[in-house]
């Protein structure tokens, strides 16, 4: 039972940095490699982690409820964009695949 628990742990840090650091990696490319966006970025993710440990459970899963909400805001935004685009690809797709029809 410790060597799961253990597993679990290293895997919940595991993921904690490759989200952290694709995060970065994407909030790069949108500013155009602007540092000073990536910073306060760390910033707050830091500041986050540093507090963490003090919230409350509820108050915890309220922050990340907050934050997925947020993040549906782009997707909106991009679905809301890129539509004519996805509906032109798709026609051209099952033009050229007319068995898929």
């Amino acid at each position: 039972l410790q060597i799961l628990i253990c597993m679990g742990v290293v895997g919940l840090i595991v993921f904690c940095i490759a989200i952290f650091l694709n995060y970065q990696k994407c909030l790069e490319y949108i500013t155009n490699g602007k540092m000073k966006f990536v910073m306060v970025y760390r910033f707050i993710y830091i500041v986050m982690i540093a507090i963490g440990p003090y919230f409350t459970v509820d108050a915890v899963f309220t922050i990340a409820d907050i934050t997925n909400g947020l993040m549906a805001i782009p997707n909106c935004i991009s679905l809301i964009v890129l539509s004519g685009v996805v509906a032109k690809e798709t026609k051209s797709y099952f033009d050229r695949n007319p068995k898929l029809n």
